[in-house]
């Protein structure tokens, strides 16, 4: 301020001597090379009052600039930012509404400004594969692999990688990115998953079952029913190569182990190969004394034969007598019935377990009935009524 009123005093100074040298104004010569430039005395001060307030207002500026650079250059990159989250969040929305292709642009384009681009090229990764493009997929993952700024979000990019080359049938790969993974990372449930699905590609039993394991320690109902499926293999494979080898291994399982319902239907099929229905019918009697009743363990009762199947008729009966209105018992012991070539009896079942619940099976056993009696008209319709059946409750 106090240099404006000096300039402005310098200026009004300088007019008001202006006229009372008039006449007498002289001149500023400013010689430079072959250049001359020459000018009244008057109007040399002017130049340099103007020359001053131009530098004076320069300087402000740049001062100015100055001070407020960091200040722009942190909105700038805060608006840069901003608009990062911005298209991260569409682009996550576009995944999850299976938009892919919207969804891998707005999370590349926005991996550079974003605070966590590893993330964003993650999923921008996962929209690629799932538009079934590897190897875009793949190269996404690389940049998220460098851009990963510690080692467990390096960990994360390393497990995705695995899973999609598992996808694309790379097993070599995948193997190799898991095994890159440290000791204590490898049984989270993530690599186990990928492990697992590695052995079932290679029909690897015993590998499957040892991952089968550790998984069901976090999850157990879900995993259950891979397990039947590997012990299934498991048991076939055994039957395989004989009785001695199948027996060995059943013995070598603990009995609370056997005696549970899933571990019997998986190896049933093996059991019946090997001719050792009495084994599967000691097996199924022990759990159908349990209360409530086995469902799975009394399903698999009419897979016996006829002279196994007669040694669980009693206890079938027994329970028919105390569980009067279940209707899938029922159904069993009409099925048996029909084994035993007791068809009165099991159509009597078969009706009752009818009337308490409908089902295709029984629609199916008293077509067989009627078959086993000649009866083909009275049997093509109880078929007729149990595919209907089936197809209306598919």
């Amino acid at each position: 301020m106090i240099r404006l009123f000096l300039v402005l005093l310098v200026a009004a100074a300088g007019m008001l001597a202006g006229p009372l040298l008039e006449g007498r104004q002289g001149y500023v010569l400013i010689a430079m090379g072959h250049y001359t430039i020459e000018m009244s005395v008057v109007a040399g001060i002017t130049a340099l009052i103007v020359f001053y307030i131009i530098a004076q207002l320069l300087f402000q500026l740049l001062k100015q600039l100055w001070r407020s650079g960091p200040g722009m250059l942190g909105h700038w990159r805060n608006r840069r930012q901003r608009n990062a989250r911005l298209q991260t969040q569409q682009g996550l929305l576009s995944l999850y509404q299976g938009d892919y292709q919207d969804a891998q642009e707005q999370l590349a384009k926005s991996a550079r400004s974003s605070d966590s681009p590893s993330l964003n090229y993650l999923s921008a990764a996962r929209a690629a594969a799932s538009q079934g493009d590897l190897g875009v997929s793949d190269k996404l993952l690389e940049k998220a692999d460098k851009q990963s700024p510690n080692s467990q979000t390096r960990q994360a990019v390393w497990l995705a990688r695995a899973k999609l080359k598992l996808e694309a049938g790379d097993l070599e790969a995948a193997r190799t990115l898991l095994d890159q993974l440290p000791a204590s990372q490898r049984h989270r449930p993530s690599a186990l998953q990928i492990r697992y699905q590695l052995a079932k590609a290679d029909h690897n039993w015993d590998s499957q079952l040892e991952v089968l394991e550790q998984l069901a320690k976090f999850q157990p109902e879900r995993w259950q029913s891979e397990q039947v499926y590997s012990y299934t293999g498991k048991f076939d494979q055994l039957a395989k190569e004989g009785h001695a080898v199948f027996d060995n291994y059943w013995h070598g399982l603990s009995r609370k182990f056997r005696q549970q319902s899933w571990v019997i239907k998986a190896a049933h099929s093996a059991m019946l190969t090997l001719d050792r229905g009495e084994l599967l019918a000691t097996c199924l009697q022990k759990q159908l004394k349990a209360k409530p009743i086995d469902e799975v363990a009394l399903n698999l009762v009419p897979k016996l034969a006829k002279e196994d199947s007669l040694k669980l008729l009693p206890l079938l009966q027994k329970l028919a007598k105390s569980e009067p209105q279940h209707a899938q018992l029922l159904t069993v012991l009409g099925a048996v019935y029909i084994l035993q070539g007791q068809l009165d009896e099991a159509q009597q079942q078969l009706q009752t377990s009818q009337n308490i619940q409908a089902s295709a099976r029984t629609y199916r056993l008293l077509g067989d009935i009627c078959a086993a009696r000649h009866d083909n008209e009275q049997a093509l319709s109880w078929y007729q009524k149990a595919l209907a059946y089936r197809s209306l409750t598919a």
